[in-house]
């Protein structure tokens, strides 16, 4: 909390600004070509700006104000790496998020569905389509969310509010629930058609604890995970014998090395042992991590893709970071066959971004201010010059699973992919 009567808190927020202005002013050189490419150097100047301004309005605003406003600072064109810690995490691992809605959203296509709860008293809502919020259109909700986040990309920005949209604290941020409110007046539709409006109360996440293994889900083991981001296990290989193909499920890349060396030498036996006419990486729900673009198993996979172009290459609106670079470098370098939907990630931010903390309102924040470097100098010109864009990366066929397949628990990318 800074008191707004102590010189030292203001000074300590000031400097403080101040760090953060001298992070930005090194995120545009770092970016300088390609900011320059999509003229956007002004939106830097405009940052640098508002913080300028901030200085001079501390006792204008509330802490939590003054968080929002860092947030909407922090909001660089494109990319998903910055940002404050009220994005950092889904709301239940958010340690910034106290308050919560006991419903878990997807988006399928533009529609965003409930496709889990907390608590069986709220099993009515499980794949509902979600209407509106205290009379606020999902659309309307999601504009106020995006000028909050500032992101360009439209799949990273479904990604985000898909994940934030049952935070409180988020929902307060953008003016969907007052300040002293302790429900929300709820309307959705169900798969029939039917209209559900009703109130809703709060959880406190601290005291309900909410995670994965308490979600109440009706679709049983789909093809489809329940959601892209809960995967029992962070990789998996595993073979599809109908059409002699191996997949490999990778939901993270924060993999040690031993990990790496691991899935090089399991693929690489699997490979030999099985000769498969098709191998599937599948990148959904992967949002990066620490490994490199040539790490030992992609350059097995571009030799194997080089010989017999029957690699492919699955991504979704959740694929960021490294993961969406390791597919177009995938596709750049092995033929892979893109399928699935636009990714969330981009080519404006880098890995490895730096975190810092303010101490004045005890708020952390990501910031990407490094080169992306590893022995194949694969640099921003490079891939988006060759993919032929800085925001997003499009797959060669895009295919939207629906709320049906969902719950019938079908994967129509694989049923497509066994057309092949």
């Amino acid at each position: 909390m800074i008191d707004r009567k102590s010189s030292s808190d203001k000074k300590l927020f000031i400097a403080e600004l101040n760090y953060l202005a001298y992070q930005l002013e090194k995120y545009a050189t770092t970016f300088n070509q390609a900011l320059i490419l999509y003229d956007s150097i002004n939106i830097i100047e405009r940052k640098i700006f508002a913080i300028e301004n901030l200085k001079k309005s501390i006792n204008q605003f509330s802490d939590s104000e003054l968080m929002v406003e860092v947030q909407k600072i922090l909001s660089l064109q494109n990319d998903g790496h910055s940002g404050t810690s009220l994005l950092f995490d889904n709301f239940i691992f958010n340690n910034s998020i106290e308050y919560i809605l006991p419903l878990y959203f997807e988006f399928f296509g533009q529609e965003l569905w409930c496709i889990g709860v907390y608590g069986q008293s709220n099993s009515k809502f499980i794949n509902t389509r979600l209407l509106s919020f205290n009379g606020f259109s999902v659309a309307e909700i999601f504009d106020k969310f995006k000028s909050i986040i500032g992101y360009d990309n439209i799949f990273n920005a479904r990604s985000k509010f898909q994940k934030h949209i049952s935070s409180v604290a988020i929902l307060k941020a953008i003016g969907v629930v007052r300040k002293n409110d302790t429900n929300i007046f709820i309307t959705t539709e169900s798969i029939q058609g039917g209209l559900n409006c009703e109130s809703l109360s709060y959880i406190n996440k601290n005291t309900y604890h909410p995670d994965y293994s308490n979600l109440l889900r009706l679709a049983e083991n789909p093809e489809i995970p329940t959601n892209r981001f809960i995967t029992s296990r962070d990789l998996m290989i595993y073979e599809i014998p109908e059409i002699n193909s191996i997949c490999v499920k990778i939901s993270t890349l924060r993999l040690s090395e031993e990990q790496k060396d691991n899935l090089y030498s399991t693929l690489k036996i699997r490979i030999e042992n099985v000769k498969p006419r098709k191998i599937i990486i599948d990148y959904r729900g992967n949002e990066g991590g620490t490994g490199f673009l040539n790490d030992k198993w992609i350059e097995m996979l571009i030799e194997y893709g080089k010989n017999d172009s029957n690699l492919i290459v699955i991504t979704d609106i959740h694929t960021f970071s490294l993961a969406t670079k390791q597919a177009a470098w995938l596709k750049l370098e092995g033929n892979a066959l893109l399928i699935g939907e636009p990714s969330g990630g981009n080519f404006l931010g880098y890995s490895s971004p730096k975190t810092y903390t303010m101490k004045s309102l005890n708020l952390s924040y990501n910031l990407t201010t490094e080169h992306f470097n590893d022995s194949k100098k694969f640099d921003l010109s490079e891939i988006a010059m060759r993919i032929s864009s800085f925001e997003l990366l499009n797959p060669d066929k895009e295919i939207y699973p629906s709320v049906f397949d969902f719950i019938e628990g079908k994967d129509p990318i694989f049923r497509y992919i066994s057309s092949l």
